[in-house]
C-alpha cells in the first residue's frame, strides 16, 4: 500500500501555500493546528514531525497574522529547498497506482488520472489520505460537497459595536426575497449610513459574498471595475479582472454580468457622493448588470441624490429602493446611551442633533453631557472633546486626519511619544474607528475639524510622515500585486505631497499601478504629471518610455513609437542606463512593426549600454529580448543564439524584483531542451518556475507555464499528464475570457489526441480551434492543414475535401503562407485520385516559395517542414525512394534533434498509409 511519512505529508500540504511566503497575513492552514489536520497527525506530535524539517532547511518558522485570529501566531512555510523537495515528491507520486471507486465500480488508476478526473476538487494529499484510510479512493466521498465558502472583502468596512433602530431599513436590505436589488441610503454626515451597511454585512455573513468599497475622489470607472474584478477573482471568477488587465474595457458590462451571476453577492459602495463625473458611469453599468443577476444586491451610501438611476427604476421596475435616513428617535437615542444615565437624562433638552448616531457615539464615549449652548457636532468636538485630549493624542489625530484610506496602527504615530496606548485611547473616545482586520480611519466630520486645527508647520511635518507611510503601503501592495489598493495609497499621498521630487516619484508609481490594473488613460495622465514635475532629462525620458510601453501593451504602435522618440528627445545627449532602456523600448516597437533587423540592432545597442553601466536588470531584459528575437521554434542554427541569451538573462535576473521575467526566461529553455529530448534539463526549468514564490498565482504566468509543461509532456510521451495540463489551460483561459488562449489549448489537446491515435477527436478539436482563431481574425491555415491531415489518417475523405475547400476560402495573412498550405492539400488530393505527376507539379510551387523565404524568418521552418513531408509522402507513394531520400535529408537537417525527426517521420508514414487506404477505397468503387 502506498504510504507517506508525516514529514512528507507536511511538505505536500504546504506546497499549496507558497504564495503566502512573504505575506504578513496568512490562512489558518499554515498554523500548527491547520498543518496537523491536513497532514493527519495529532497536534501533540507536531514538534516531532516538523522540527526535523526545520533543522534540514526545508521549512521556516515565523510570526504572522492568521486570518480570524487577533494575535500573531507561529506559522510555517516552505523554503526554496523545501519547495523543490515538495515538487519532486508530488511529481513522483503522480504515476503511482491507487484503487478507485465510482458509480461504475472499482478500478485502478494513477494519481495523475484521479486528479484529472476530479478536476481540482481534491488535492493529491486528500486522495492519499482517503487511500490510506480505506485502501480505495471513493470519488463520491473525496469530492463531497463542502459548505459554501464566502468571500468577504471588507477592508473598508467599519466595526459595529453599538447599533440601535433602523429596523425597517435593515430588514429590507437583508431580506432574501425577489424584491429590490439596489438600495440607496441617503443622509447627512454622521447619520449612520456606514453603520447601517456594516450591520447589514454582519447579519449576512455566511449567507452572501460581501464586498465593500469607499468611493474616493480619485476613483475612475476602470478603478471601480478593477475592485469588483479582484473581489470576483477571489470568488473563483477572474474574467473581469483579466479583461481589464488586457485593456478590453468594452467587454466589462458583459463579463461583469456573467461573473456576478450565481455568486449571491452584496456589493456596498460608501461615500458615492464623492464619485467624479468620470466614475459615475460605473454605477449605471453596475445597475444594468444587476438587472440580469437576480441573486445580486447593491447597497449605495450617499449624502446627495445620485443620477445613475431614475424614477422609472424606483417606481415601475421596483429595481431600486431609496431610504432617506432621519435622526434616531429619543427612545432610540436613549437606548444608544443606556450605559450612561447622565447623558440619557440630558436628551430632552439637548436639541435634535442628538439624533445623529455619530454625536451619540461621541457623547457615550466621552461620558460628557453636552451643554445647553452646544448645538452641533463640530462645536461639541471643539469645546468639549478637543480640550480633553493630551498633546500626543492631538498630534496623532492630526496625522490620522490626513489619510483618506484605512491605515495600520504604525501609520498614525509620527512622534516617539505616540503609540498603542494613544491609539487605544482614541478608539475608546470614538475619534478613530477600527476598519477591517487591523486598520484605522477617521470619520469625515472629525477629519475635517482636525485638518483645520493643524498649523502650517504641523501640516508640513505630518504630511511628510504620512506620505512616506502611504508610499510604503503602496510598495507592499504592489509587491503583492494589489494594484487597486496601491493606486489608492498613492492618490492619497499626492493630496499633500509638496516637493517636486516627491510628486515625481508618486505620479510615476501611480502610473505603473494604473498600467498594471488596465487603466491606460489614467496611466498616461500620471506619466504626464510625473514628467511635468521631473527635474532632470533622465526622469522625463523615463516617463515617455513608460508611456510607450503602456501604449505598446495595447497595440497602439504609432503612439507608442512616438513616445519612444519623445523619450530620446527629452534625454538629449545624456548617456547612462536610461538610454539603454529607450533602445530596448525602440527594439520592442520595431519588433511589433515587423522590422526584425531593426529590432535586433537596437536590442544589441541596449545590451552594449547596459554592459558599460553594469546594470544587471537591464542586462537581463536585453538578453531576454535578443533571445526572443532569435527564437524561430525549430531552426537548428539559431538555437545556440537563443540559448546563449537565455542563459545570460537568467544569470542577471533577480527573482525578488522581477520573478515574472525569470518565468519567461525558463519557459523557452523548457522548449529548447524538450525538443532535444533532454527531459531532465527541461524538468529542472519547470521545477525552477514552480519554486518562484507567488509567480504561478498570476493568471497569465500560470497559463504560460501550463503550456510549456504540457508541451514538454507531449515530447516526453506522457500524454495523460499533457492532457491534464491542457485541459487546465483551457479551463483557465475560458475563465479569464482569453479566446486566443482557449484556441491554443484546443490545438494542443488535438495534438495529444493525434498522438493517442484518436484521429476523429483530433480533427474535431483542430477544426474547433481554427474556428475560434478565425473569429479573432487570426491565421487559420496551419490549423486547417492539421485537421485535413487528421482526416486523411482517419480515412474520412469527405471531411478532408470539405476542409480543403475551407482552406481555400480562409482569409490569408500572407500570400506565401496561404498558398503553400492550400497547394500542399491539393497535392495530397491529387495523389488520392491517382494523379502522382500532377501532385509533384503542384508541389513545385510551394518548394520554390519556402526556399525563397529568409532563413531567419520563423515561418520558414514551419512551412518548409510540411513541404518536405508532403514530398516524402508523394515520392514514397510513387515508389521513387531515391528522390524521397533527398527530402528526408533536408528534413533531418532542419530538425533540432532525433526526437523531432522521428515525430515527423511518423507522420510521413501515417499520412502515406492513410492516402493508400483512401486511394484503394476510391478505386474499388
Amino acid at each position: 500500500m502506498l504510504q507517506l511519512a508525516a514529514k512528507e505529508r507536511v511538505l505536500l500540504d504546504l506546497l499549496d501555500y507558497v504564495r503566502y511566503a512573504d505575506s504578513v497575513e496568512v490562512p489558518p492552514a499554515m498554523a500548527q493546528e491547520g498543518i496537523a489536520e491536513a497532514s493527519w497527525f495529532d497536534l501533540p506530535h507536531f514538534s516531532e514531525y516538523v522540527r526535523p524539517l526545520l533543522r534540514n532547511g526545508l521549512l521556516r518558522e515565523r510570526m504572522a497574522h492568521v486570518k480570524g485570529v487577533r494575535q500573531r501566531r507561529k506559522v510555517y512555510d516552505l523554503t526554496e529547498t523545501g519547495r523543490l523537495a515538495a515538487i519532486q515528491l508530488r511529481d513522483s507520486l503522480k504515476g503511482e497506482t491507487v484503487r478507485v471507486r465510482d458509480a461504475g465500480g472499482e478500478r485502478e488508476a494513477t494519481i495523475s488520472q484521479v486528479v484529472q478526473e476530479l478536476a481540482g476538487k481534491a488535492s493529491i494529499l486528500r486522495i492519499l489520505r482517503e487511500h490510506a484510510a480505506a485502501g480505495v479512493v471513493d470519488l463520491t466521498i473525496v469530492t463531497e460537497t463542502k459548505p459554501p465558502q464566502f468571500v468577504e472583502t471588507l477592508a473598508d468596512a467599519p466595526k459595529v459595536d453599538h447599533f440601535v433602530g433602523r429596523r425597517t431599513e435593515l430588514g429590507t436590505i437583508t431580506a432574501e426575497d425577489s424584491g429590490p436589488q439596489i438600495f440607496v441610503v441617503r443622509g447627512v454626515a454622521g447619520i449612520g449610513k456606514s453603520t447601517l451597511a456594516a450591520k447589514a454585512c454582519d447579519l449576512l455573513r455566511g449567507a452572501r459574498n460581501l464586498y465593500w468599497h469607499d468611493v474616493r475622489p480619485w476613483d475612475s470607472r476602470v478603478s471601480l471595475l478593477v475592485g469588483v474584478g479582484e473581489f470576483l477573482a477571489a470568488r473563483g471568477k477572474p474574467g473581469l479582472r483579466a479583461i481589464l488587465q488586457r485593456g478590453s474595457v468594452e467587454r466589462a458590462s458583459e463579463v461583469l454580468r456573467e461573473d456576478l451571476g450565481g455568486t449571491r453577492s452584496l456589493l456596498v459602495f460608501d461615500d458615492v457622493h464623492e464619485a467624479s463625473p468620470e466614475a459615475l458611469p460605473f454605477f449605471r453599468l453596475l445597475t444594468e448588470a444587476v438587472v440580469e443577476v437576480p441573486d445580486a444586491r447593491v447597497l449605495v451610501l450617499t449624502r446627495e441624490r445620485l443620477s445613475f438611476y431614475n424614477r422609472r427604476d424606483v417606481v415601475l421596475k421596483g429595481l431600486v429602493v431609496e431610504f432617506d435616513l432621519a435622526g434616531l428617535t429619543p427612545e432610540e437615542a436613549a437606548a444608544h446611551l443606556a450605559a450612561d444615565p447622565q447623558s440619557v437624562a440630558a436628551i430632552p433638552h439637548s436639541g435634535g442633533f442628538l439624533g445623529l448616531p455619530l454625536f451619540l457615539e461621541l457623547v457615550r464615549a466621552h461620558g460628557t453631557v453636552p451643554s445647553a449652548a452646544v448645538r452641533d457636532v463640530r462645536r461639541f468636538l471643539e469645546e468639549e472633546v478637543y480640550a480633553e485630549l493630551s498633546d500626543p493624542e492631538r498630534r496623532t489625530m492630526k496625522v490620522a486626519a490626513l489619510y483618506r484610506v484605512p491605515v495600520p496602527e504604525a501609520a498614525l504615530f509620527a512622534d516617539p511619544d505616540s503609540g498603542p496606548d494613544v491609539r487605544l485611547s482614541l478608539v475608546n473616545r470614538s475619534l478613530v474607528r477600527p476598519v477591517g482586520e487591523d486598520r484605522y480611519e477617521v470619520h469625515d466630520t472629525i477629519r475635517d475639524l482636525f485638518t483645520e486645527l493643524a498649523s502650517p508647520a504641523e501640516r508640513q511635518r505630518f504630511g511628510s510622515f504620512a506620505a512616506e507611510q502611504l508610499r510604503r503601503l503602496a510598495s507592499e501592495a504592489s509587491e503583492n500585486r494589489k494594484f487597486s489598493a496601491c493606486a489608492g495609497y498613492l492618490s492619497n499621498a499626492l493630496r499633500f505631497a509638496e516637493s517636486a521630487a516627491d510628486r515625481t516619484v508618486l505620479w510615476e508609481a501611480l502610473g505603473e499601478a494604473d498600467r498594471h490594473q488596465g487603466d491606460l488613460s489614467a496611466a498616461l495622465i500620471a506619466y504626464r504629471e510625473a514628467a511635468k514635475a521631473a527635474s532632470g532629462p533622465e526622469a522625463r525620458a523615463r516617463m515617455h518610455r513608460r508611456a510607450a510601453h503602456a501604449l505598446l501593451d495595447r497595440g497602439e504602435l504609432t503612439l507608442g513609437s512616438a513616445e519612444v522618440e519623445e523619450g530620446f528627445r527629452a534625454l538629449g545627449d545624456v548617456g547612462g542606463p536610461e538610454r539603454g532602456w529607450l533602445e530596448l523600448a525602440r527594439s520592442r516597437a520595431l519588433d511589433k512593426a515587423g522590422d526584425e533587423e531593426g529590432a535586433w540592432t537596437h536590442g544589441q545597442k541596449a545590451l552594449e549600454i547596459f554592459e558599460g553601466a553594469a546594470n544587471h536588470e537591464g542586462l537581463a531584459r536585453a538578453h531576454f529580448k535578443l533571445a526572443d528575437l532569435g527564437r524561430s521554434g525549430i531552426r537548428q542554427d539559431r538555437v545556440g543564439v537563443v540559448e546563449h541569451h537565455m542563459q545570460a538573462a537568467a544569470e542577471h535576473a533577480d527573482p525578488k524584483t522581477d520573478p515574472f521575467l525569470l518565468v519567461e526566461i525558463h519557459r523557452p529553455l523548457v522548449h529548447l531542451l524538450a525538443v532535444k529530448g533532454d527531459f531532465d534539463g527541461a524538468g529542472r526549468h519547470i521545477a525552477a518556475i514552480e519554486s518562484i514564490p507567488g509567480a504561478l498565482e498570476d493568471d497569465t504566468t500560470r497559463r504560460g507555464f501550463l503550456w510549456s509543461r504540457g508541451e514538454m509532456q507531449v515530447w516526453r510521451g506522457d500524454l495523460s499528464a499533457a492532457k491534464e495540463d491542457f485541459v487546465e489551460l483551457l479551463r483557465l483561459s475560458k475563465g479569464v475570457r482569453d479566446d486566443e488562449g482557449a484556441s491554443d489549448a484546443k490545438y494542443w489537446l488535438s495534438i495529444v489526441a493525434g498522438e493517442e491515435g484518436k484521429w476523429s477527436e483530433a480533427r474535431a478539436l483542430m477544426v474547433e480551434a481554427a474556428g475560434d482563431r478565425m473569429k479573432l481574425g487570426h491565421l487559420t491555415h496551419n490549423l486547417l492543414y492539421w485537421a485535413s491531415v487528421y482526416s486523411l489518417i482517419e480515412g474520412n475523405l469527405e471531411e478532408f475535401r470539405r476542409l480543403l475547400a475551407a482552406s481555400k476560402q480562409a482569409k490569408p495573412r500572407t500570400p506565401v503562407g496561404s498558398h503553400v498550405y492550400v497547394d500542399l492539400l491539393e497535392a495530397l488530393d491529387c495523389l488520392i485520385r491517382g494523379d502522382g505527376e500532377r501532385s509533384l507539379a503542384i508541389l513545385a510551387e510551394p518548394l520554390r516559395a519556402v526556399e525563397a523565404l529568409p532563413r531567419e524568418s520563423w515561418t520558414t521552418p514551419l512551412l518548409a517542414s510540411k513541404v518536405y513531408i508532403c514530398f516524402l509522402v508523394v515520392l514514397r507513394t510513387l515508389g521513387q525512394d531515391a528522390e524521397a531520400e533527398d527530402y528526408r535529408r533536408r528534413l533531418a537537417a532542419m530538425a533540432p534533434g532525433p526526437l523531432v525527426l522521428a515525430h515527423w517521420e511518423r507522420f510521413v508514414r501515417r499520412i502515406t498509409e492513410g492516402i493508400q487506404r483512401l486511394a484503394e477505397s476510391l478505386h474499388s468503387r
